[in-house]
């Protein structure tokens, strides 16, 4: 169990920054007032009093001072880190949530898409019991229209038989007759040729009358059959226009399911992408706030080395102020320099006269010029750069005017 943090500054009522002297003085203080001799009725007098003398015991030594300081910065540390774990957490169980919320909608959109997998398996199902009594149907009729064609036939027939009986029977009752007649010509030969002329004439007429029965169902035949023909042409036809249009339907179904899985498919690559943005997003974050202290660390470095500069500024002025007694020496190196300058300068005058655009060579000497390098300024009035000023780290202070360290001075 860890123990509790007394901050003994607080209990003193001092700042972090107090002297031996003001602890002194807080103590005497607080220990007059605290005291269980001034307090008699005060049950928590004599622990307040302990607690004092113990911060009083810290604080007046410096190694128990800095033991002290040390335990309390601890402390200030573990609050600190307490809360950082305290906000990891919530971010935690935060992201947590958002997972499990993003997992409940991913359950949803997966719950719906069986849905209407089971409800495209259900349309099938229903597609195929109407197939199956179509089928069904379609079959009782064949069988009907059959039945009756039977029928239809049987009925000819018949009638065929009993025409034929009928001719057979008339074929025997005139055959019957005409044997009698004939008996009786034969009897009666003279007196009833008319008779007989006449029985023929009858003879002749059934014959006829036979012929155009049977030509009569010949042609009932022919047109029986023709009739058969385009009713089985009609249905024929029926069934070719009733299988087009369920090859319709079922292209129009397909059509229907290609279309919502390529609208499922086109919504799940939709909701990746936004959560892959998002994920790009929260990086993006992370990235730029570590950017941010990045920069904020910059800053502050870039900040603390303008105060070491102005620190070193100032620094060189009281330099310069201390060395004041160079004076004298540095008008003499002046004058010196400036008159070798003044020589310099002529004698590059006179160089700079006859170059030319193409053969061009500085006036000094510099490890990547050379006299083959063209000019980079293309001015004629064109000087080298000039030497930092006095003083200088790299500089010798007490170089004489001889020396290959002389320097400017500004």
């Amino acid at each position: 169990m860890a123990t509790q943090f007394i901050d003994h500054y607080t209990l003193l009522k001092i700042s972090r920054t107090a002297t031996q002297k003001e602890i002194r003085e807080a103590y005497r203080k607080l220990a007059v007032s605290v005291h269980p001799d001034k307090n008699p009725n005060d049950v928590d007098a004599t622990a307040k009093f302990q607690k004092l003398q113990q911060a009083f015991e810290c604080l007046s030594g410096i190694i128990q001072r800095h033991k002290c300081d040390c335990s309390r910065q601890a402390h200030i540390h573990q609050q600190q880190e307490d809360a950082r774990q305290a906000e990891a957490a919530k971010e935690a169980a935060r992201r947590a949530a958002e997972d499990a919320e993003r997992r409940a909608k991913f359950e949803q959109r997966w719950r719906e898409a069986e849905e209407r997998e089971r409800a495209r398996q259900i349309r099938e199902a229903e597609r195929q019991e109407k197939e199956r009594l179509a089928k069904e149907r379609h079959d009782k009729l064949k069988e009907r229209l059959e039945r009756e064609k039977r029928e239809r036939q049987k009925a000819q027939e018949e009638l065929v038989a009993r025409l034929e009986k009928e001719a057979q029977e008339n074929e025997i009752r005139r055959q019957a007759k005409y044997a009698a007649e004939r008996a009786e010509l034969e009897k009666q030969e003279k007196e009833k040729e008319l008779e007989n002329k006449r029985i023929r004439e009858q003879a002749r007429r059934a014959a006829v009358e036979r012929k155009y029965f049977e030509q009569k169902r010949r042609e009932q035949e022919v047109v029986e059959g023709y009739m058969r023909q385009l009713n089985e042409i009609r249905l024929e036809k029926e069934k070719l226009e009733k299988e087009k249009l369920d090859k319709e339907k079922q292209e129009k179904e397909k059509q229907e399911n290609l279309r919502m899985e390529k609208e499922y498919t086109e919504r799940y690559e939709a909701e990746r992408a936004k959560l892959q943005r998002e994920r790009i997003e929260r990086e993006n974050n992370q990235r730029r706030i570590e950017r941010e202290k990045v920069e904020a660390e910059l800053q502050q470095r870039q900040r603390e080395g303008r105060e070491r500069l102005k620190q070193e500024k100032s620094k060189e002025t009281e330099q310069k102020k201390r060395f004041s007694f160079f004076k004298t020496a540095k008008e003499g190196w002046d004058k010196r320099r400036q008159k070798r300058e003044e020589k310099k300068e002529l004698v590059e005058e006179k160089e700079i006269s006859s170059w030319t655009a193409t053969d061009w060579s500085p006036p000094f000497s510099h490890p990547w010029l050379n006299k083959h390098t063209p000019n980079p300024f293309a001015k004629a009035d064109w000087s080298p750069p000039t030497p930092p000023a006095w003083p200088n780290q790299n500089t010798n202070r007490f170089a004489t005017g001889r020396s290959s360290n002389s320097v400017r001075y500004a």
